[in-house]
């Protein structure tokens, strides 16, 4: 596979829709890693002008031709990661899957943050929560995107986010209720008849 379409897959396996970039791109604490993306777009010769709309642009014209896929059921990101040879077509260990990730982030000049082994037990046990932690699942999906172009159409960012433990920034909640039941008993055993 040629290089510019490697770019171009690790690319849209980082933002797989329009509003997943504009959602980046918007937010401030994403500046630096966003610029870093727009000039390994201009730099693989997938845009032209390194801005944020001709980006938009190029996802928008590469998301028609993107195939339909459905998760498979009740799987979460540990799953995934201990099937990674059967799903991700990878048979290596964590630890080098890391450090190709980190490898390739360092070669493309892409400032996403870099992979630990500690981290992704954490994204195995907490929800993606936080910027952070959703650029680090970006990083995967870019290293994924890359290295392997045939499955990055399935396994893209989004994908990654929907299979994480509640993968959406927390709210902050000033308000709420709790309502709990207790059922008792005058020595007979509550049942489902009882109950009914």
């Amino acid at each position: 596979m040629q290089t510019k379409d490697k770019a171009a897959s690790a690319l849209l396996s980082a933002f797989p829709t329009p509003e997943a970039w504009t959602a980046f791109s918007q937010n401030s604490d994403n500046s630096l890693i966003r610029d870093t993306f727009l000039a390994f777009g201009v730099r693989s010769r997938l845009i032209e002008t390194p801005d944020v709309l001709s980006l938009e642009n190029f996802i928008t014209r590469q998301m028609i031709h993107r195939p339909a896929f459905k998760l498979p059921r009740h799987m979460d990101f540990e799953e995934l990661l201990e099937k990674r040879d059967e799903l991700l077509k990878f048979n290596i260990s964590l630890r080098a899957m890391t450090e190709r990730i980190n490898k390739l982030l360092a070669e493309k000049q892409i400032a996403l943050p870099k992979v630990t082994n500690s981290m992704l037990t954490r994204l195995k046990k907490e929800p993606i929560d936080t910027a952070y932690k959703q650029n680090v699942l970006r990083s995967l999906a870019f290293w994924l995107g890359h290295e392997r172009p045939e499955i990055a159409a399935h396994w893209h960012y989004g994908t990654l986010l929907a299979i994480c433990r509640e993968g959406r920034q927390t709210e902050n909640y000033r308000e709420g209720a709790r309502i709990g039941f207790a059922l008792y008993s005058r020595g007979d055993v509550i049942d489902h008849e009882i109950l009914g």
